[in-house]
């Protein structure tokens, strides 16, 4: 196991050892109850559960955490694969006496000489405070959304521009690391703009025409005036598939404490049907690789 700081400087590579905690991806499930029967605790991002078609705001919020506390790790594991290579390959049970030792030493080198990670340097404290603080918080509204159906109600959106709301929150680039609590959606919403500008180079929000009719107050939501908004994101996944994703801001207040509250209608999704790549290539070579195999034979006999 490796022990490193939130920069990636490695503290130390021990155990493992009864009762520690193992920071694991979703590869790891079929080993998970072998873990726990030996002592271990296993934290992993959370799958979704039969007929779901998204993660519940406490399973998204822990998986969330895993995935940032792995991140680390990755890294790091990522630089010394590569860097000392003979760590990403099998080893040979002759070897394995001085595993440990051999990869002590590649870590020291990498302490000395490699850079420090810098995610998060600035926010770290914040960002972790947020994530810890959120983690069991409902998304109101999310609730909201669903108990009015607001899904299938497209009449009561319409387009937003700069005349209907000149007030738009102006968001300097903290305010977004901190909501998105880092920098990859950030980073994400680039590509994400690219794929949905049409040719004038316009992106179309559209925004609530009623919110004086919406009774905040009965999913808990306090809000001084209301800017609803909606936008139609493509699936990452699926040209087919549209995604609807909500903010609710308040324009009484300024910068991040202006974005009150938000939600996306995306969820995980697995593959049915898992097709092995490049199979075009056997209308090619299947023929003659049947025919050398035939002639191998023919001569061994």
């Amino acid at each position: 196991m490796i022990a490193a700081t939130t920069n990636g400087f490695i503290i130390d590579v021990y155990g493992p050892y009864s009762g520690d905690i193992f920071i694991v991806d979703r590869g790891f499930r079929d080993v998970i109850p072998k873990l726990e029967n030996n002592g271990y605790t296993a934290r992993m991002p959370y799958f979704l559960d039969k007929n779901k078609k998204q993660l519940t705001f406490e399973q998204a919020n822990k998986s969330r955490i895993v995935t940032k506390l792995r991140f680390v790790i990755e890294v790091v594991n990522g630089i010394l694969k590569s860097k000392f290579r003979i760590f990403d390959h099998v080893w040979f049970n002759k070897s394995i006496p001085h595993l440990m030792q051999d990869f002590k030493i590649a870590c020291a080198i990498y302490n000395s000489y490699f850079n420090r990670i810098e995610s998060d340097k600035d926010n770290c404290d914040v960002i972790a405070a947020a994530m810890l603080r959120d983690i069991t918080k409902p998304n109101l509204l999310q609730n909201l959304i669903d108990e009015t159906n607001l899904l299938k109600k497209r009449k009561v959106f319409s387009t937003m521009n700069a005349d209907t709301i000149p007030e738009f929150p102006i968001l300097s680039w903290n305010n977004l690391y901190n909501i998105a609590l880092g920098s990859y959606q950030i980073k994400q919403a680039v590509s994400y703009y690219g794929e949905h500008i049409n040719t004038d180079g316009k992106y179309e929000i559209k925004v609530h025409n009623d919110t004086e009719n919406i009774d905040f107050q009965k999913y808990k939501i306090t809000i001084g005036r209301p800017l609803f908004i909606r936008v139609q994101l493509l699936s990452r996944h699926s040209k087919q598939i549209r995604y609807s994703a909500f903010i609710l801001l308040d324009l009484n207040k300024t910068q991040k404490e202006s974005v009150q509250h938000w939600y996306c209608q995306c969820y995980g999704r697995h593959l049915q049907d898992i097709r092995e790549p490049a199979t075009f290539l056997n209308n090619y070579f299947l023929n003659d690789h049947v025919a050398l195999d035939s002639d191998e034979s023919d001569q061994e006999s």
